[in-house]
């Protein structure tokens, strides 16, 4: 079988081509396509590829095989003005879309590079976290992933040293 390169490839709905990769005998990774504003506003039930593979660019599987997918999560704001303690540790509520998608698979969130799993989705527009503990107190980046791969986009907290923080009146 010719599998030279470029020619492996995932077909999501017989209409976008997007390249793969073969991993082994049985896994074969798929880059998605992006979804328009219309595929992102259905219901869930509805919200779904189906995929076939050709390993040659000229024979392609038979598969009934499904792709779930779902709008981006977003978050919009954090409690207690985007400010938390450098020590980590503190719950955070975070506001936003998209949290409770019930096709997403591994809900993530970002602090900088630190991942965490949130812990606890209230409903699709709140989740608590609880923040990891930092060297140095900075800003920090905050972004959502549904995959745990692909990170959306980010707001910032800013972690503070409490003991160190002065407040003038």
């Amino acid at each position: 079988m010719d599998q030279g390169f470029g020619k492996v490839k995932c077909i999501f709905n017989q209409t976008h081509f997007m390249n793969a990769t073969i991993v082994d005998d049985n896994t074969i990774k798929c880059s998605t396509p992006k979804l328009s504003m219309e595929q992102a506003s259905l219901p869930p039930a509805f919200m779904h590829y189906k995929v076939n593979v050709t390993l040659n660019g000229r024979d392609f599987s038979d598969s009934t095989s499904k792709f779930a997918y779902y709008p981006e999560p977003v978050i919009k704001e954090t409690n207690e003005a985007s400010v938390g303690p450098f020590t980590g540790n503190a719950n955070t509520i975070l506001k936003g879309v998209g949290f409770a998608h019930p096709n997403i698979c591994k809900l993530r969130v970002r602090y900088g590079a630190l991942e965490t799993t949130p812990l606890k989705v209230i409903n699709d527009t709140v989740m608590e976290t609880v923040s990891p503990a930092v060297n140095v107190p900075d800003a920090v980046a905050l972004a959502p992933s549904g995959n745990a791969q692909q990170y959306g986009a980010d707001i910032t907290l800013h972690y503070r040293d409490v003991e160190n923080t002065f407040t003038y009146h």
